[in-house]
């Protein structure tokens, strides 16, 4: 397994097509479910439901049933959040198939706040951090699950986050779905994370953070 860093229009941009498969299988699958939705009411199904798809003869609310996360959606937001300071890495296999991903990047309080239509963000930092303006915001993170339980996670975001404490950044926050929980969820709130903000509502997405001025980050594992 490699480790590699990325940029969508540096010198490796010809495994963009492999981090959107990878990107599309991690999703399809539960926890989160999406691979297919209704654009009219927003129901969504996970690849495990694709009998309740062909029953339903592919249309929803009288429309056709659409990819929760097309290709182009995944470029346009991966060419967004990986910008020239932004820390993406990717874990290849022999042979070029992307297996994971991460990426995040250097944000202030304000932008995360209205990038995640959460007001209350530049309070809880300001009670939680003093006045500690930047965060690093840990974006995406995703194993292919057959391949989940070799510390491969761990390891892109030990890369990630050394990326980011090397900028001098002493706060990481990162948001996850913790009904039902995600891997990612559980990895972190072992790992000195706290809930800083609920969304509440079925999915229950949360805002979690920590300090990372002390944090020792094992990247060689």
């Amino acid at each position: 397994m490699e480790y590699v860093r990325f940029y969508p229009d540096g010198i490796n941009a010809s495994l963009l097509s492999e981090i959107i498969l990878c990107y599309q299988r991690v999703f399809e699958v539960y926890p989160w479910n999406e691979w297919k939705k209704c654009r009219a009411c927003g129901t969504h199904w996970g690849i495990s439901e694709r009998k309740i798809i062909d029953g339903l003869g592919g249309v929803h609310c009288g429309l056709p049933i659409e990819e929760y996360h097309p290709a182009g959606k995944i470029i346009e937001s991966i060419k967004k959040s990986v910008s020239d300071d932004a820390s993406c890495w990717i874990a290849v296999q022999f042979g070029g198939k992307v297996v994971g991903f991460t990426w995040g990047r250097p944000i202030t309080a304000a932008q995360l706040a209205a990038r995640l239509e959460i007001t209350k963000i530049t309070e809880k930092m300001r009670a939680e951090f003093g006045g500690r303006t930047h965060i690093a915001f840990q974006h995406e993170l995703g194993v292919l699950p057959e391949h989940q339980g070799r510390k491969i996670g761990k390891k892109l975001a030990a890369l990630r986050l050394a990326d980011f404490k090397a900028r001098g950044l002493e706060t990481a926050m990162f948001t996850t779905q913790r009904t039902p929980p995600s891997v990612t969820y559980l990895w972190f709130s072992k790992d000195g994370y706290r809930v800083v903000f609920e969304s509440g509502g079925s999915t229950d997405r949360v805002l979690l953070a920590r300090d990372i001025t002390n944090y020792e980050i094992q990247v060689d594992m």
